[in-house]
């Protein structure tokens, strides 16, 4: 699956570095925040084509515990894949803790199979099992060693 950024240089640096599948997509956000709540849309354009993410969720993030879901899915310390070489490839990512807001409604509105290839197509008629807002930070991603 490909992970899609705005800059071209760090798609570049992902896919040399890394060997990870990153690509550029042009993309717009905007968080809004009112008294009680939190907005963020994500907006990007893949293959001419404008797809869209947005949440609803409550204002102030909370910590979530390490036992659930969300914070497997938002915690990654280590990265893991294969060099161009075929040699499998480890590095460590580092990142404070992220705390999780309650997410109340969402809108996908992308072609999975236009974005990520046709064995993906099927996701656009899917409801997702999990819609989570993670706070965020700067992360720190650390070279890539082989084994």
């Amino acid at each position: 699956m490909r992970e899609l950024v705005p800059s071209r240089i760090v798609a570049a640096m992902a896919r040399w570095l890394y060997n990870e599948p990153y690509a550029h997509a042009k993309m717009r956000s905007a968080v809004l925040r009112d008294e009680s709540s939190i907005q963020v849309e994500h907006n990007f354009t893949v293959a001419g084509k404008d797809h869209n993410i947005s949440v609803t969720a409550d204002r102030g993030p909370k910590p979530c515990s390490i036992n659930d879901n969300a914070h497997f899915f938002k915690e990654h310390e280590h990265g893991f894949g294969k060099s161009r070489s075929g040699q499998r490839v480890h590095y460590r990512v580092a990142h404070p803790v992220w705390k999780i807001f309650n997410v109340s409604s969402h809108q996908i509105s992308v072609d999975f199979g236009l974005v990520y290839g046709s064995k993906w197509s099927l996701l656009s008629t899917q409801e997702p099992v999990s819609v989570l807002l993670a706070e965020g930070s700067r992360i720190q991603v650390y070279p890539a060693t082989k084994s």
